[in-house]
């Protein structure tokens, strides 16, 4: 496990943290990235978009970080 803090609840807490986020990230990015899409498709105001999407490359770093995870997770259980 990586250290980011000195006390080590602070550490757990942190990659449960980067875990759900990530989870959650992976569930709703595609259906978020979808709307942002048809609102800037549509011209609706209640979304601003400098630079298109980019579906692939958000996937990709969402794997990384679902790979990353993983091994976090096997590196605690050894």
């Amino acid at each position: 496990m990586t250290k980011y803090f000195e006390n080590e609840k602070d550490n757990i807490a942190f990659d449960k943290c980067i875990t759900i986020m990530a989870n959650m990230m992976l569930k709703y990015g595609p259906m978020l990235l979808k709307k942002l899409e048809y609102e800037k498709i549509l011209g609706e105001d209640t979304v601003t978009v400098d630079k298109p999407l980019n579906q692939k490359k958000l996937i990709g770093r969402l794997g990384a970080y679902q790979k990353t995870y993983t091994e976090l997770k096997k590196k605690t259980a050894a």
